[in-house]
């Protein structure tokens, strides 16, 4: 996958959703698919959620560009990285940094009452993942 020149700066969800799960699937190895945005190859992904019933939340951002987006609810895979709710926001902060969401990803969970800070205008800085406080 590689950015297509008319689609919006940060990308679109599903293209993020799409290398998300070009990551899962490669699990244990490491995948290397290309950026939404900017089609560099360093993607990184990190899931916090239930580790019994392996249900939660994930991110998906470049380390190039610092752009990304947030799943919703998802089922986690079984070799994936795992948080557990309830991890302090420090060991989060760690392993999940500050990115530009893409929009849509955006209005998704605004929609849903979760909020971020507005930077850099198209895309939105989150200060923290919508998951804390959990």
């Amino acid at each position: 996958m590689t950015p297509e020149f008319d689609a919006p700066e940060g990308g679109y969800f599903e293209h993020w959703m799409e290398a998300l799960e070009e990551l899962d699937r490669a699990l244990p190895e490491r995948a290397r698919p290309a950026c939404p945005n900017c089609g560099r190859r360093e993607l990184r992904a990190q899931y916090i959620g239930d580790p019994e019933d392996r249900i939660g939340y994930g991110a998906i951002w470049c380390d190039h560009c610092h752009w990304g987006a947030y799943t919703g609810r998802a089922e986690i895979p079984p070799a994936a990285d795992l948080l557990p709710f309830g991890v302090s926001d420090d060991v989060v902060r760690t392993r999940v940094p500050s990115f530009r969401e893409d929009l849509a990803s955006a209005r998704r969970r605004r929609h849903r009452g979760i909020r971020g800070r507005d930077r850099r205008g198209a895309g939105r800085t989150m200060s923290s993942p919508p998951w804390f406080g959990s």
